[in-house]
């Protein structure tokens, strides 16, 4: 548990602030120890792009803008996802359940960002 919690710890730093404002499509990532596949989601920020466009937790990102995130790391996923508001990033995700591959087109927005519990990160 102490691994991802500094793992989402390494996310919130990236991302410039632990609570406030952030832009971004309001996703709270995590590559849990001795993982070797893509990115996790491990929350959602309420009303955000991602939560709009169904992303849930569970969820992992295989590509963004068509970089395959398998062997990029979580700050690399952060940077690529981070940028102005108002511009587009297309991620590719899987949903466990139903098992499905989409790609979703989101456009970047000012989020408003609660530090996440310690639960999320289980």
């Amino acid at each position: 548990m102490k691994t991802k919690l500094i793992a989402m710890a390494l996310l919130l730093v990236t991302s410039t602030a632990l609570a406030g404002s952030l832009v971004g499509v309001g996703l709270v990532l995590s590559r849990p120890p001795k993982d070797t596949g893509h990115i996790k989601v491990v929350q959602v920020v309420p009303g955000s792009p991602a939560e709009q466009a169904g992303i849930k937790p569970g969820c992992r990102l295989l590509s963004i803008n068509g970089s395959d995130t398998q062997f990029m790391s979580l700050t690399e996923c952060v940077e690529s996802i981070r940028g102005e508001a108002g511009t587009e990033i297309t991620l590719g995700v899987i949903n466990p359940r139903p098992y499905q591959t989409n790609m979703i087109t989101l456009t970047r927005a000012s989020i408003e960002y609660e530090e996440p519990s310690p639960k999320a990160a289980r």
